[in-house]
């Protein structure tokens, strides 16, 4: 017999009908007789103290821990099984919703069907499968987390079990010459240790040293978790509840505060964002310096506000739990605008002549800072066309641009054309915002940030011959030059940029 054995019968020793004690040569034995009316002898192996009276208000029976892993929810697991005194331990196996171990375990001798699958009389939720009750949490009476060992003992829910997962660092082990998986804390460096322990079938112990399988406490997730050397964590079938597996109990504790990031860049003058996690949903911020960031929090959303280059710490607190969690933000120089970026941006250009559209496939754009005003500047923008009969696959301008109370302001100088931008934001990756079309609507974008093409020479403006002449004189060489006669472009026949939402790509009306 192993150790939490004798715990249950230190647990029930007080509604014992009858005790003694004897001894057999070298041997002391306990004979207890059970609620049966059967006898059983347990080996003594040391001096036992035996008291009668009252049931103690707090029995300390076993040195089973409620490891505690700085889990967001606060549930701490326990650091063995039911059924073992040792992590490393295998403890009992034990149908699901059942509370005793026993020799068979199949459909004919699982506790809540009348002999099969189709016979369910608790937690079914199929009339295909029995009597429909619709239960899908274990009722305690059922679990035997709790039913064993007391208080506030239970049997985890999958999520739990995910949770577990996720903010563990996992890893096969070996603990004690025991094969299993080890889980250890991202926050604290606590650890749990989950054995081996296979399952029962029938009468044989299955997939033992090679697989873990534990039950979770609910119907609607898996019913079970398994795991094995390679694998993480899996999910089970609800179909083998009568099996006998592991239970690993937890215990419910104090949500913890946790942040999705602990870190944040932003950029002054820019915004950046960190979730909540986990907390009660009552939180101040605070900013140690308020000259390089501020930080205001909705819901669970932390939004900083970048100011001023230079490090800042933001703490957030739960004004419930009396926690905190702290974020880290680096304010940088925000890159502005400067740099190449690509992607659709709309751009058509309509032929008065023929009444027709031809849409871009995409745009290059090209961003040149003033180098004495931060927020204007000149560049290029080049449109990209496909299969549209003139013998060159683009349309480049030279443009320059203005910054004025949040809209970009960009002028086409071949065109003479305007376009404008508002509502943007910026990272190292991406530029998105929202164009204004030719009807006077608002179209959001999103551009990448490429390197800068091989330029070369372009011609700017439209080729309007249609079959690509151009002047020698309106050739130049991008980044050194602008056209040099502008004015040449703007003939009645020159189509005209516009911007509008896509209807289709290709040309026509």
């Amino acid at each position: 017999m192993n150790g939490m054995k004798y715990r249950n019968i230190r647990l029930v020793i007080s509604a014992l009908l009858f005790l003694a004690s004897g001894t057999s040569g070298a041997q002391t034995w306990l004979n207890v007789r059970m609620p049966d009316g059967t006898y059983r002898s347990f080996e003594v192996t040391e001096d036992l103290e035996l008291t009668w009276g009252a049931r103690l208000e707090h029995e300390d029976t076993s040195p089973i821990e409620a490891v505690d892993l700085r889990l967001p929810s606060g549930t701490k697991w326990a650091s063995c099984n039911v059924g073992a005194l040792k992590p490393e331990e295998y403890g009992g196996y034990y149908a699901w919703g059942e509370t005793e171990e026993k020799n068979w375990y199949e459909w004919s001798t699982y506790k809540w069907c009348n002999g099969t699958n189709t016979s369910m009389t608790k937690y079914c939720t199929n009339s295909s499968y029995g009597t429909v009750d619709n239960k899908t949490m274990l009722d305690l009476e059922d679990d035997v987390a709790h039913v064993m060992w007391g208080g506030d003992w239970r049997i985890p829910t999958y999520n739990e079990f995910e949770e577990l997962v996720d903010n563990c660092i996992s890893e096969w082990t070996i603990l004690n010459g025991v094969k299993g998986q080890k889980f250890t804390s991202k926050r604290n460096g606590n650890s749990i240790f989950l054995p081996a322990a296979g399952y029962r079938k029938g009468h044989d112990l299955h997939s033992v040293v090679v697989y873990g399988y534990f039950w979770t406490s609910s119907l609607e997730e898996d019913i079970s978790v398994w795991f094995g050397s390679g694998y993480g964590l899996q999910g089970g079938s609800n179909s083998d509840r009568y099996c006998g597996l592991s239970v690993r109990p937890v215990i419910s504790g104090i949500p913890w505060l946790t942040l999705s990031h602990s870190s944040l860049k932003v950029y002054a003058n820019g915004s950046g964002t960190v979730k909540i996690t986990s907390g009660s949903g009552n939180y101040t911020v605070t900013s140690s310096d308020e000259s390089k960031a501020t930080a205001i929090v909705e819901n669970d959303t932390v939004t900083i506000i970048g100011k001023d280059v230079g490090e800042v710490t933001i703490t957030v607190m739960d004004t419930n739990l009396q926690q905190t969690a702290t974020i880290a933000v680096l304010v940088v120089v925000n890159p502005g605008l400067e740099g190449t970026w690509e992607g659709d941006m709309y751009t058509s250009y309509y032929f008065d002549y023929y009444d027709e559209y031809y849409d871009a496939s995409y745009s290059e754009i090209c961003f040149l800072r003033d180098p004495y005003r931060y927020a204007s500047g000149d560049g290029y923008w080049v449109d990209y066309y496909n299969n549209y009969g003139w013998s060159r696959n683009y349309i480049a301008n030279h443009i320059t641009w203005t910054v004025d109370n949040g809209i970009i302001k960009i002028h086409f100088i071949e065109d003479d054309a305007y376009v404008r931008i508002r509502d943007y934001s910026l990272n190292d990756d991406y530029f998105s915002g929202y164009l204004e079309l030719a009807n006077g609507k608002w179209q959001n974008f999103r551009l990448r940030r490429v390197s800068s093409p091989n330029w070369g020479s372009y011609y700017w403006g439209y080729d309007r011959s249609y079959y690509g002449y151009y002047s020698n004189e309106n050739k130049v060489s991008m980044g050194k030059t602008k056209a040099k006669n502008p004015e040449a472009f703007k003939a009645s026949n020159t189509p005209r940029r516009i911007f509008r939402a896509r209807e289709w790509h290709g040309g026509g009306k």
